[in-house]
């Protein structure tokens, strides 16, 4: 039988399970808005994809982040122009789309060891 659990490092931030409220991160409990980077979860001070700016990625300056999978409510809405804009200025592919979507695009990206980063709506 052939093994296909990705095999990740210890502290690698895997994304369980999401609601409309939250989302179960490597064991953890997470409501509202977050960003996945660095190795850390940052809570995000936005309810939704219209109300994201780019003090909202400023911790992402500074990382070794390619992709930033974008999850943005249960019908992916977009962003802004000025912040795609902002990322892809910072060196970073941004890749929208649904909340669910986004979860397991994030796990996988990660378990092939790519440099991604994850902001997640709940919806």
């Amino acid at each position: 039988m052939a093994d296909v659990i990705p095999r990740v490092g210890a502290d690698a931030l895997i994304i369980q399970s999401y609601t409309p409220q939250g989302f179960r991160i490597s064991g953890t409990d997470y409501g509202g808005t977050i960003l996945i980077a660095g190795g850390k979860v940052h809570p995000i001070e936005a309810r939704s994809a219209a109300q994201l700016d780019y003090r909202h990625f400023s911790v992402l300056k500074g990382l070794d982040i390619s992709y930033l999978v974008m999850g943005c409510g249960a019908k992916a809405q977009m962003p802004s122009l000025d912040v795609l804009q902002e990322l892809r200025h910072m060196g970073i592919v941004p890749e929208v789309m649904s909340t669910g979507a986004a979860c397991r695009t994030y796990n996988v990206l990660l378990a092939e060891g790519r440099q991604v980063g994850a902001l997640l709506v709940p919806g």
